[in-house]
């Protein structure tokens, strides 16, 4: 019988192949300093590394090899310190509304986070969706995060930029189960990830 108990922590590793979805579709995530305040596994800066020139990991899990572990319940100095371009992470949907709201107040650039779909719904914690909503959704197909769990999900990027501008692409793209697998090949091919630098967006 498929265990109903939570990941510790809330933690639900990001498959490479999401991140070679989000990369894909929005190919100008890049520039001086990436943030991922939840890292779990770190697959996004591993396949983002050569888009930034600095990269800052931290997760609560102090089993977690990175730079910090900062709760973000209760500091806001991760990104004080650190004055991110772009904010990328898969976070606990218990912090969903905390990290939207950080992300968007200190991120220069931009955001994308990989949420459940049902983080579009409006209520408590998550007002900012109702007067700041995502520009950019990559919708992907229904996935189980831990083999043998009950955690299947429907997840999806939602994708900000501080500074409203026509976007290249249209606003929500459906990633299909068929495409989720060739992403999946190619990143299963490639040691080093998949669409790793800009140029080869």
């Amino acid at each position: 019988m498929a265990s109903k108990a939570r990941a510790p922590l809330d933690r639900y590793d990001t498959p490479p192949w999401m991140v070679a979805a989000l990369l894909r579709e929005v190919p100008e995530i890049g520039g001086r300093t990436l943030l991922d305040p939840c890292c779990g596994n770190s697959s996004m800066a591993w396949m983002m590394r050569s888009r930034f020139e600095r990269i800052v990991l931290n997760d609560i899990d102090q089993n977690i090899p990175c730079e910090s572990h900062r709760d973000l319940r209760v500091s806001t100095h991760l990104w004080t310190g650190c004055d991110p371009d772009w904010c990328v992470t898969n976070p606990p949907f218990s912090l969903t509304g905390r990290v939207i709201n950080q992300a968007l107040q200190y991120c220069r650039v931009g955001v994308a986070l990989l949420l459940r779909i049902t983080a579009l719904e409006v209520c408590a914690g998550r007002e900012i969706i109702s007067y700041d909503p995502p520009q950019r959704l990559i919708v992907l197909p229904r996935f189980r995060f831990r083999a043998g769990g009950n955690d299947s999900a429907t997840v999806a990027w939602l994708i900000w930029w501080r500074e409203k501008r026509p976007i290249s692409g249209p606003p929500i793209v459906l990633v299909s189960r068929p495409d989720a697998k060739r992403l999946a090949l190619q990143c299963d091919a490639a040691p080093d990830g998949f669409l790793l630098g800009k140029e080869a967006a």
